[in-house]
């Protein structure tokens, strides 16, 4: 795995951590569910422009709130998910400031994060990775699949479960693990596809269960 994180760094460069808003983050991630993340930006942007507060986003009609994030997919899902989730992060903290999750012990604060209606491993892990800098891995389609033929997870590790076991095999470093996240989503985007991997131009290939002929 050491080797395959150095092959695309040299490929795709490291990269820095910069300073995001939880809150932000964390409805950017549910807005990015099953969305290209260009209309992701889009539509995230569309939304803190119509409503520049969390507390008046809150207070929004889910109805406008579903039309403005029409970009992204599923408006009518996200919608309501982002109504609920700001009432029940009010409800709790009474306020919308998530900065108390970067001082809890990670464990903690990914579990206080996943009771939240839409928020799971991989969300969950975004925002204590990028936000905060805890040493997690999220674990998207893209790192999933990199993962998988490389014979480095289990032939049949769900995503869930990857979040667990990739980790352990990579520095935990906060930087080293946010370099690699990002750098396995463009090998999957550019190289390692769903359909047809383009497997004789990929520089893991000799190191990789499927582009060797023996996994999945």
């Amino acid at each position: 795995m050491a080797l395959a994180y150095e092959r695309l760094v040299a490929l795709f460069g490291t990269h820095a951590l910069k300073p995001r808003d939880p809150l932000r983050q964390l409805i950017g991630t549910i807005l990015s569910q099953r969305t290209k993340d260009e209309q992701t930006a889009l539509s995230s942007a569309a939304l803190w422009a119509r409503w520049p507060t969390p507390e008046q986003l809150a207070a929004a009609d889910v109805a406008e709130i579903e039309q403005v994030i029409g970009g992204a997919t599923f408006p009518e899902v996200k919608a309501p998910r982002i109504k609920r989730l700001l009432a029940d992060i009010y409800a709790e903290r009474g306020s919308f400031d998530l900065s108390f999750l970067g001082v809890m012990p990670t464990a903690a604060a990914m579990a206080w994060l996943t009771r939240l209606e839409g928020v799971g491993p991989k969300t969950s892990s975004l925002v204590m990775l990028f936000v905060f800098g805890h040493p997690v891995l999220p674990v998207d389609t893209h790192v999933h699949r990199v993962s998988l033929r490389l014979g480095v997870i289990p032939p049949r590790a769900s995503a869930e479960r990857a979040h667990t076991l990739l980790p352990a095999l990579l520095p935990a470093d906060a930087g080293a693990l946010y370099t690699f996240h990002r750098n396995a989503i463009q090998h999957g985007k550019r190289t390692c596809f769903f359909h047809s991997p383009a497997c004789a131009r990929c520089a893991l290939r000799d190191m990789c269960d499927y582009g060797s002929g023996q996994g999945l």
